[in-house]
């Protein structure tokens, strides 16, 4: 029996994981799409060097949604954290720098888990880089005019960029 795909979220910024409108927490439909009392979340921060300030938003969010089971999986994808992320249930790649992010999620083996993890069920959000990392391509580093273009997670249809620097000139 096949596990359904869950929906993957991009979202621009942090603010969105605390969005409601009169149906309640935006997030509360991601748990609900879980269907499991007990969810487990998993942070992945290579994109931000693992900020503990970037991962207190994230706890705070889950826990608005009744989610404490959750863990920062750090750049370094240790054993605890590879444990941690094969039963996790909801999957955030956050926000940071797209290259610095994708150069640990590729190296040490997060590019295969995330995979894995989708396709057993796993929800994933993908914040601001992290939406990138998940779509079909990402822009090389200083490439102001979007014309090289590398491999990403490929799990979105799309070339996602968050950013714009070469519209306006700014974050």
């Amino acid at each position: 029996m096949m596990t359904p795909l869950q929906p993957i979220y991009l979202l621009a910024d942090s603010q969105l994981l605390f969005w409601r409108n009169n149906r309640g927490l935006f997030l509360s439909q991601v748990r609900r799409h879980l269907g499991k009392d007990s969810p487990a979340a998993a942070y992945v921060g290579a994109s931000n060097g693992d900020e503990p300030e970037f991962y207190s938003i994230f706890t705070a969010a889950m826990a608005g949604i009744g989610i404490s089971d959750c863990r920062m999986i750090k750049s370094s994808f240790a054993k605890e954290d590879k444990l941690f992320f094969e039963r996790a249930d909801i999957i955030l790649l956050a926000r940071g720098d797209v290259q610095r992010g994708w150069e640990y999620i590729d190296r040490v083996g997060i590019k295969e888990a995330v995979n894995r993890r989708y396709h057993a069920g796993a929800a994933l959000l993908g914040l601001s880089v992290g939406a990138i990392q998940l779509g079909l391509y990402r822009f090389g580093e200083g490439d102001e005019l979007g014309t090289s273009l590398f491999d990403a997670l490929r799990l979105v249809p799309f070339v996602v960029d968050v950013h714009d620097n070469r519209q306006n000139g700014s974050d």
